[in-house]
């Protein structure tokens, strides 16, 4: 079977563990977003975008992708996603394996959210690609590494 660049992303991002530091016990290796931030830091500047990293905690830093157009801005566009996952300790080595079974991709943070990231960030490529880049636009990406944890007692 198939899979479209949305697919392939979303596969990626699954594969790489953003587990909230607040849900794991301390030094998990499963624990922050670093690897996803530096994964998608690097597509992003692959496909002629600017990135900053905003950091917010120890080894915890918000993703800035940008895009400035060319000549005078007069609509501005924010996409505003998280990377974080819940730890799903109750299925231990299953969650950070993409499955697709009938016609649906499965995997911690396939919707909630990196299937939001994957599905934005395939867009955002494809526009400028088909495009040549927005003239009157400037896109702003800031991926979130940080979510309010659902346990007070463990908050970041």
């Amino acid at each position: 079977m198939s899979v479209t660049k949305t697919e392939k992303l979303l596969c990626e991002l699954i594969a790489l563990p953003s587990v909230n530091p607040a849900f794991l016990p301390p030094k998990d290796p499963h624990a922050g977003e670093q690897r996803v931030t530096e994964f998608l830091a690097a597509s992003a500047r692959r496909a002629g975008l600017e990135v900053e990293f905003q950091p917010v905690l120890p080894g915890r830093s918000n993703l800035l992708i940008w895009f400035r157009p060319r000549g005078k801005v007069d609509r501005r566009l924010l996409l505003a996603p998280h990377l974080d996952t819940v730890s799903g300790a109750e299925l231990p080595g299953a969650l950070f394996t993409p499955a697709i079974s009938n016609g649906r991709l499965f995997g911690r943070g396939a919707c909630d959210t990196k299937g939001s990231v994957a599905a934005m960030f395939t867009a955002l490529c494809r526009f400028l690609y088909l495009r040549n880049g927005p003239r009157a636009q400037k896109l702003f990406w800031p991926v979130s590494s940080m979510k309010k944890a659902a346990r007070p007692d463990r908050a970041p």
